[in-house]
């Protein structure tokens, strides 16, 4: 059963995947630039707790895994910007 967070996500990525690498890094950063302090702690955690995973980190494609990592990166620098 999906709840209704899950629903919009799966659609955010979806049409993540049709938008151009461009957009997508404009997307991205507008989107953590909106996140309050808490939200980028917990969405780290939640991209550390992943990438200390072998199993996952394992069974995941690369490409993937290099946008999380990216991803991950923009995080930290974001909350670096404000000051932990």
């Amino acid at each position: 059963i999906y709840n209704y967070a899950n629903l919009i996500n799966e659609f955010v990525i979806i049409y993540l995947q049709n938008m151009t690498k461009k957009y997508y890094n404009r997307y991205m950063k507008t989107k953590i630039q909106r996140m309050t302090k808490s939200q980028l702690t917990s969405e780290i955690l939640k991209f550390e707790s992943f990438l200390e995973n072998p199993h996952k980190v394992k069974n995941t494609k690369k490409w993937l895994l290099g946008s999380y990592v990216v991803h991950l990166g923009l995080l930290r620098e974001e909350l670096n910007k404000r000051g932990k």
